[in-house]
């Protein structure tokens, strides 16, 4: 195992802690406080501020969880590369 490699995996793994903890203690206490302020999705005006942050802090959410996903496979990847 080279040094390089090494190093690779534990950016991987220290971004995707980064990230989950980011997700975890700042963006989902916050979308569930915007999503306290719609009563109901379908009564609720579709272009109102409260569902319009909601999609954006959604959609960051989604994209960052996709983030994590293509380290883990990355570094799934990476393992695999190390037995050969």
């Amino acid at each position: 195992m080279t040094w390089k490699t090494l190093l690779n995996r534990r950016v991987l793994i220290a971004a995707a802690l980064i990230v989950n903890a980011y997700v975890h203690f700042r963006l989902h206490p916050e979308t569930v406080k915007v999503k306290q302020q719609i009563a109901s999705f379908e009564r609720e005006a579709p272009d109102s501020p409260a569902r319009a942050e909601f999609r954006k802090l959604h959609g960051i959410s989604a994209g960052l969880n996709l983030f994590v996903l293509a380290e883990g496979v990355a570094l799934l990847v990476l393992s695999r590369s190390l037995g050969k």
